[in-house]
């Protein structure tokens, strides 16, 4: 059974940054898109992705789990991580609001956080057009998502690895063809988490199953312990 509370570490205590947070992720994700906030928000859109950037990122660079979350914590994460790392257009702002209070509705619901009353009403209105001029800002930009940004503005589809490819081959020889005299410009970092996050899918009772065995065989977990 999914513990919340349960921190994401290896078999030395140590906290697992690679492994255990994607699998911690990964099943508290599931349990959003199966629960009844999550598949309202699924049939209203048709896709549920943004809470898991938001949980990863919460996770890797707060270093906190949902329970522990501040508003400021929030707050990090939503204006100042998602703008730098996340490929978004400021439209994304209300969509990704939305989702996040669908999320926390869930956690509020399922597990009574006691954070959970504070987060949902500071993601409100002003939160969504606070993150829409955040989204807006080119100096947010971290390095992966102006390249991102460049090609996009250039045409190129940057959505597609052929779009990327393109681009790459364009930025290079643009780089080449500068005057030797002029600046130097380092070759373009990988993108890859500034991608929009993938739409999480629903699993069946086995499939569901069978991660839940593989979860907790990786945390060393006996069969009689919680």
């Amino acid at each position: 059974m999914f513990d919340l509370c349960h921190p994401p570490r290896n078999e030395d205590g140590e906290w697992d940054s690679d492994s255990g947070v994607e699998d911690y992720r990964d099943e508290l994700m599931q349990l959003f898109v199966d629960s009844p906030e999550g598949t309202a928000y699924y049939e209203l859109t048709g896709g549920i992705g943004w809470a898991h950037s938001f949980l990863y990122y919460s996770l890797i660079y707060v270093g906190s789990l949902p329970h522990e979350l501040s508003v400021r914590d929030v707050d990090e994460v939503l204006f100042q991580l998602f703008p730098r790392k996340v490929s978004a257009e400021p439209d994304s702002a209300a969509e990704i609001i939305s989702e996040l209070r669908a999320f926390w509705e869930f956690l509020q619901r399922e597990y009574d956080l006691a954070n959970a009353g504070a987060i949902l009403k500071h993601l409100d209105g002003n939160a969504e057009r606070r993150l829409h001029r955040e989204l807006a800002n080119p100096n947010n930009f971290g390095m992966a998502k102006s390249f991102f940004a460049k090609g996009r503005d250039a045409g190129f589809d940057m959505t597609t690895q052929e779009g990327l490819s393109e681009f790459m081959l364009a930025y290079n020889a643009s780089v080449m063809a500068a005057p030797k005299n002029a600046p130097s410009h380092a070759l373009p970092p990988s993108a890859s988490e500034t991608k929009k996050p993938p739409v999480q899918q629903r699993l069946s009772p086995n499939e569901r199953k069978t991660r839940e065995k593989l979860r907790r065989k990786k945390l060393g977990i006996n069969k009689g312990r919680r």
